[in-house]
């Protein structure tokens, strides 16, 4: 039987179509041309790529670097704490960067990039937190032409190396070795809120938008000028060898000028200080030599302290003595106090903490020094011993470690026992040994 007799002639096309359909699809799938979706650079590969488009940028347009100060400073005049700006806010303002050329951060970075404008995309859609930090401004009027990239390396640790771009090529050097001239850093602002935290961090500020998407920071990092809070005043003489510089910028970014507020009398002549004085305890203010960033000269610290203390112990007198039911220690993990400069200048945040009495909350208290860093969380440990008065002439020890939630990065600075019969009205001076020391007082 021949092939045309088992089908019939009006079906054989789609006879012969069917036998041959197989080959056509085997024959398609083994010479495909499809190419797998690739992935897309992570955040850290594209802050290497505008790091090193910046870098050639600077080296080909003569006034970028200006221009580029110019959005830090006009950022700091908006009551921001430091002399940064976030790139996201920043892609479409116009720049002079040649007498004759004026062009955005989007198109030059576009241009860098060969003329690919997905990254300034990327940029806009998961970097938000994406800063250009300005230091050792002050402290010198020349540019340094390096692009560098701040990795989360330990600052401290003298071992560490730190990347830098400059006319396009990437090197590095150690971080012990600081630049001493104006110099640019690529990192995530340390004000910053991540989308994911906004919601469940109550003082924040917005200062832009991209799209529809607020960019949030810590509400604390926006000065008021005008704000009588502000006590604190800067030390020109120390902190920026152009004295004429130093008082524009202590006046335009930190609007305080004048000295240190003056000392009170020592009107006690009671045993302790605090007998003189009611009203609550209170760190009213302290000062450093370390901003505990040691690679970013001129860069500002961020501060903060937690205390602990005997917390009104539950005492039982059981059996013809006193005990103490419970460890009787208590704690608190104080706010930020931003823009803190190495230079021994004074800052007066006036932490409030307790009324202490001491038969109630013991006759000491630890307070411990720490300088934030963006990171993840982490838990530490603070111990405590300490004596509370059951009657004038009886005494019983307390103790224990708390816990508190601190950021991985946070640099300890050190701590310090404050005792009940410190000095307090006559600017008594508590030395945590890491270079920072503050002073108590008591409210009226």
């Amino acid at each position: 039987m021949k092939l045309n007799e088992l089908v019939p002639k009006q079906n054989k096309r789609w006879f012969y179509l069917m036998l041959i359909l197989p080959l056509l699809v085997f024959s398609c799938e083994e010479e495909s041309d499809y190419v797998p979706e690739k992935e897309l650079p992570s955040i850290e590969q594209d802050r290497h790529t505008i790091a090193k488009n910046l870098s050639g940028l600077i080296a080909e347009y003569e006034g970028l670097q200006t221009e580029l100060q110019q959005l830090a400073i006009e950022m700091a005049k908006k009551g921001y704490y430091e002399l940064e700006f976030f790139v996201a806010l920043e892609l479409d303002k116009p720049l002079q960067v040649t007498e004759n050329k004026t062009a955005t951060l989007r198109e030059l970075i576009t241009l860098a990039n060969d003329g690919d404008a997905s990254i300034i995309q990327r940029i806009e859609e998961r970097d938000h937190g994406l800063s250009l930090l300005l230091l050792n401004f002050g402290n010198s009027d020349a540019f340094s032409a390096k692009i560098y990239i701040d990795e989360g390396q330990d600052d401290l640790d003298e071992n560490e190396s730190i990347k830098f771009y400059m006319d396009g090529e990437v090197q590095a050097h150690s971080i012990a070795s600081n630049p001493k001239e104006k110099v640019f850093i690529l990192r995530t602002s340390e004000a910053y809120i991540p989308q994911i935290e906004v919601s469940g961090t109550p003082e924040k500020v917005s200062i832009g938008k991209i799209g529809e998407t607020d960019v949030y920071i810590h509400s604390g990092l926006m000065i008021n000028f005008n704000s009588t809070l502000r006590t604190y005043c800067c030390d020109c003489g120390v902190s920026f060898a152009n004295a004429g510089l130093c008082e524009w910028y202590c006046a335009t970014f930190y609007g305080c000028t004048g000295s240190a507020p003056p000392t009170d009398p020592n009107a006690c002549n009671e045993p302790c200080d605090r007998y003189c004085k009611d009203g609550k305890d209170f760190i009213w203010r302290f000062r450093t030599t370390d901003t505990y960033d040691h690679w970013w000269q001129g860069a500002k610290g961020e501060f903060y302290p937690i205390i602990i203390w005997s917390d009104d112990a539950n005492i039982s007198y059981v059996d013809g003595e006193y005990i103490v039911v419970g460890d009787g220690i208590g704690g608190l993990k104080k706010g930020l106090t931003e823009n803190v400069s190495g230079n021994n200048s004074w800052f007066t945040p006036s932490y409030e903490l307790i009324t202490w009495d001491e038969i109630g909350d013991g006759d000491r208290m630890k307070i411990a020094w720490y300088e934030h860093d963006n990171s993840p969380i982490k838990s530490i440990k603070l111990d405590l011993t300490t004596k509370i008065k059951v009657t004038p002439l009886i005494e019983l020890e307390v103790g224990r470690g708390i816990t508190f939630s601190i950021n991985s990065g946070d640099d300890w600075v050190g701590e310090s026992i404050v005792e009940y019969c410190d000095g307090l009205l006559s600017n008594y001076t508590h030395d945590t040994g890491g270079g920072l020391t503050f002073q108590m007082k008591k409210h009226d």
